[in-house]
């Protein structure tokens, strides 16, 4: 058993990393694939240097932890959700279980939106900026507010550059 006070390389035998002929194959082509998350191909990587049952043997997590560019800590963590809670998870992550945050404009409110950016600009104005965009969409639509950045994005998405006319 490892105690509390024991450095963790003193552990390192506590979460043995046993992977499958599988496992090391996909392992190996998702470390080999340039267009992967740096992340991802890092754990495989490191997963692959830390099998027991490879024929050259694992390496020592203080090993492991200069290779990564990572600290003894976070080898041991590896080595733990592997163990505990699987493959998909020590080299993805924990799935999301929501969003981040809601989107604030919705498909009516986007409609809206285009529909102010595509009208004639307000008199004095020869086109639309995003804060003239921004203030016209709080005042009709969205009197909580919304930030330019927000319409900015929600344009983009749409494909409406801000001042841009629909052709009918």
């Amino acid at each position: 058993m490892c105690l509390q006070w024991q450095t963790l390389s003193m552990c390192r035998n506590r979460y043995k990393i046993t992977l499958t002929d599988l496992e090391r194959v996909v392992l190996r082509k998702l470390h080999a694939h340039p267009h992967r998350s740096k992340i991802v191909r890092k754990r495989a990587m490191l997963l692959l240097a830390l099998d027991d049952s490879s024929p050259l043997g694992a390496i020592s997590d203080a090993q492991a932890a200069e290779l990564g560019e990572l600290t003894p800590a976070s080898i041991q963590r590896l080595r733990k959700l592997f163990v505990e809670e699987g493959f998909d998870v020590a080299l993805h992550g924990y799935p999301r279980t929501h969003p981040r945050c809601q989107p604030k404009i919705d498909g009516a409110m986007e409609a809206r939106l285009v529909q102010i950016a595509c009208s004639q600009p307000p008199a004095g104005y020869s086109s639309w900026s995003l804060r003239l965009i921004t203030s016209r969409f709080v005042e009709l639509v969205y009197p909580e507010g919304v930030c330019v950045e927000t319409v900015r994005q929600t344009l983009k998405k749409t494909n409406l550059s801000h001042g841009e006319r629909s052709i009918s």
